[in-house]
């Protein structure tokens, strides 16, 4: 082979390269379309863990709002205090969400102690995923006034 074959060789091998390094028509179609599922699922599962959280949030809120009134007036029942974060909440509730209570009275004490428990959960839903319930649990000791 001749030197004069060898430059000739490389210099076609090298405006191949060129020629194929310049064609990038539809590349980046192809990339956003193996990286857009992705990302759709990472944004559609931070709103629903966001939603969840605010959610989990306001049902804490207003179960403390409730036990403050037990603090005050030591003759609520646990329904009483079911009705009162439900009245609470029907301002801010989306549909379905709702919270069970219970409550525990502790008098063994020189001072009566309130336990005010709340469950809430909300189901987190994922495209592409497995539904998943986050538990938000909320539990609060309250004193109450002695006689």
């Amino acid at each position: 082979m001749s030197i004069r074959m060898l430059s000739a060789f490389a210099e076609r091998t090298a405006r191949g390269r060129r020629s194929w390094r310049g064609c990038a028509s539809g590349v980046s179609a192809v990339e956003f379309a193996m990286l857009a599922p992705i990302f759709m699922v990472m944004v559609f599962a931070s709103l629903q863990i966001a939603l969840a959280w605010h959610n989990g949030n306001t049902v804490r809120h207003a179960v403390k709002k409730a036990a403050r009134e037990l603090m005050f007036d030591k003759t609520l029942t646990e329904d009483d205090l079911q009705v009162l974060v439900d009245a609470r909440l029907a301002k801010l509730r989306p549909a379905g969400l709702s919270v069970d209570i219970a409550l525990a009275v502790d008098t063994s004490g020189s001072v009566p102690v309130a336990n005010v428990t709340g469950t809430y959960t909300h189901p987190v839903q994922i495209p592409m995923f497995a539904d998943y319930n986050a538990n938000f649990d909320i539990d609060l000791v309250v004193l109450q006034p002695a006689d």
